[in-house]
């Protein structure tokens, strides 16, 4: 096995430009750790890195491990308990009643990996050499373990890099946010990856009575992305992202997670165990290819995620109504989009059958870039196949014009990017 590996990371210019106006916005970089027999974690962000064009991250095969009495919490950093102690792969580390933590070599050891047991109530923490230092890449992810647990960690041959503005070197996560790149270092010392400047967008326009109308109340602008499911006949059950019309606004049923999600590919399947931990993702015959199998040991949802303005955002859970006894189901992502308005929030369950508003449904994958307009009467009219500034510029002139009785206190139209 190597002991140094690199990735080098190319930012597209509209990329390095927006994301270098938002504050504390930073390339973001994880390794994943095995846990256990099957589970596999990357729980913490172990390296951050300014914004770029071009960065390069390097990493090895050194380690350290130390125990930890932080509890395990979303976005918080912490801090080690105990002296951070050398670890060659197939040995045992200890953490003593008297706090000191000894390493030695054992055969019940992972061969790629290590043992860690405690005799206090500790969490472990696994360290690996980054640009050159020490940094946190897992923690134990149900916190401090009581006394004379084993936990086998094993370092995977996997890496994750994305954009937020959320977090520090050696934070804890249980999710990914933004648009996810994952490099399988398998056979290979190096590797290159590209954020490019694609993507999906749409520019809505509302005809100026709504505008004060909306912002009167408590409605916001809303999207859902579409799923289909074996299990259920409901595509849409997820409020994704919302753009307010004014500050405040009604509360639905909140969608979360129950336990940490895992990035996954077209063709996979994932199941959920009894002791509700989620095996690795696999590709698998009975996945659809343009979709994946959930498979659920207990009685549990399976809850999608989706990249939408660089953050990771639910958007369908596989039913709102009851929750799926043990067994399987597919999932398989649609390409639609549905926008309506709406007192209700992002990430909260929703009707499709009853929105505030009519509601419009277009393809993102034949569409990508569109502007819309809700007019007057609320309807929703195609305005243009593409969504920029100036498409909506042009398009709110032209929507302007054709106001034929217009009063002087009527406001022009506004427009929104989602």
């Amino acid at each position: 096995m190597s002991s140094k590996y690199s990735l080098n990371v190319h930012i597209d210019p509209k990329w390095v430009k927006a994301w270098s106006s938002v504050p504390g916005m930073k390339l973001c970089f994880a390794t994943a750790v095995g846990s256990g027999a099957s589970a596999t974690f990357s729980n913490v962000v172990a390296y951050t890195h300014n914004i770029a064009p071009n960065i390069t991250i390097e990493w090895g095969n050194s380690y350290r491990i130390a125990g930890s009495t932080n509890n395990f919490s979303n976005g918080a950093k912490f801090t080690a308990s105990t002296d951070k102690i050398a670890v060659k792969f197939g040995s045992k580390t200890e953490v003593n009643k008297d706090w000191s933590i000894t390493t030695n070599p054992d055969d019940t050891a992972p061969e790629a990996g290590f043992l860690f047991t405690n005799k206090i109530e500790v969490a472990a923490v696994l360290y690996r050499e980054i640009q050159n230092e020490y940094k946190a890449i897992y923690i134990s992810h149900v916190g401090p373990m009581p006394r004379n647990s084993r936990e086998k960690l094993t370092p995977k041959q996997k890496v994750y890099v994305w954009f937020s503005d959320a977090f520090e070197d050696e934070t804890m996560i249980d999710d990914f946010e933004g648009e996810l790149k994952e490099v399988e270092y398998s056979g290979k010392t190096t590797a290159s990856v590209k954020f490019d400047n694609k993507g999906t967008c749409v520019t809505v326009i509302l005809d100026a009575k709504w505008i004060r109308q909306f912002r009167g109340g408590k409605m916001n602008l809303c999207t859902a992305f579409s799923v289909t499911s074996n299990y259920s006949n409901v595509s849409y059950n997820v409020i994704a992202t919302h753009e307010a019309c004014k500050t405040g606004f009604a509360e639905g049923a909140f969608v979360s997670p129950s336990i940490y999600p895992l990035p996954i590919k077209f063709g996979q399947a994932v199941s959920l165990l009894k002791d509700w931990t989620m095996e690795t993702p696999n590709p698998s015959e009975s996945a659809p290819s343009n979709g994946w199998l959930f498979i659920n040991k207990p009685s549990a949802s399976a809850l999608v995620f989706k990249t939408i303005r660089n953050r990771s955002m639910p958007i369908y859970v596989t039913s709102a109504e009851s929750t799926p006894p043990p067994g399987q189901h597919t999932l398989i992502p649609t390409g639609r989009v549905l926008l309506f308005f709406a007192d209700a929030e992002a990430r909260t369950s929703f009707n499709a059958e009853a929105t505030n508003t009519s509601t419009y449904e277009y393809s993102y994958i034949e569409h990508p870039r569109v502007t819309v307009y809700f007019n007057a009467h609320g309807d929703w009219e195609t305005v243009s196949e593409e969504s920029s500034d100036a498409v909506a510029n042009d398009a709110m002139s032209v929507i302007s014009q054709r106001r034929d009785h217009r009063s002087p206190a009527t406001s022009e139209p506004e427009k929104a990017h989602l």
